[in-house]
């Protein structure tokens, strides 16, 4: 078992942010921060992703369609086996998002959200559930929520 360093962790967990925001491919570059099997769970969309395989395959989409994406860090609790990191994720919807049959094309969003995160004994992350508001997200991507 790799020893505590609440420093490290921080700093594992601000390069985890700053890799979403590099150019190209941040789905396969953010891989390396992931044990082989990890699960990958957004509670929003009730998505349960698990392993680098489906990572990338599920999420790799959704950077497709809004390629300009950045995911800002507003915030990093750290504990010796969890973390939580609160974050702005923004961008311009270019294509058809993966798990909506409504286009927006041009239309731009941020929408703030918070990630807890499951570490392995390795300290890489082995369990991700992130908490976002979807009705946020599509009103500003221009649908009302009546």
């Amino acid at each position: 078992m790799t020893a505590f360093d609440p420093a490290e962790r921080t700093a594992f967990l601000q390069a985890w942010v700053q890799v979403w925001n590099e150019r190209p491919d941040p789905v396969q570059k953010s891989l390396r921060f992931y044990t082989e099997n990890a699960s990958f769970i957004d509670m929003t969309l009730k998505h349960h992703y698990r392993g680098h395989n489906q990572l990338l395959e599920k999420l790799q989409p959704y950077y497709d369609a809004i390629p300009d994406w950045t995911i800002e860090g507003r915030g990093i609790l750290v504990a010796p086996d969890h973390a939580v990191v609160q974050w702005t994720w923004s961008g311009t919807v270019n294509a058809d998002l993966p798990t909506l049959t409504i286009r927006f094309p041009g239309r731009h969003f941020a929408i703030p959200g918070v990630t807890i995160f499951n570490f392995a004994d390795n300290g890489l992350i082995s369990c991700q559930t992130e908490y976002w508001n979807g009705v946020d997200m599509l009103q500003q991507l221009g649908i009302s929520a009546d």
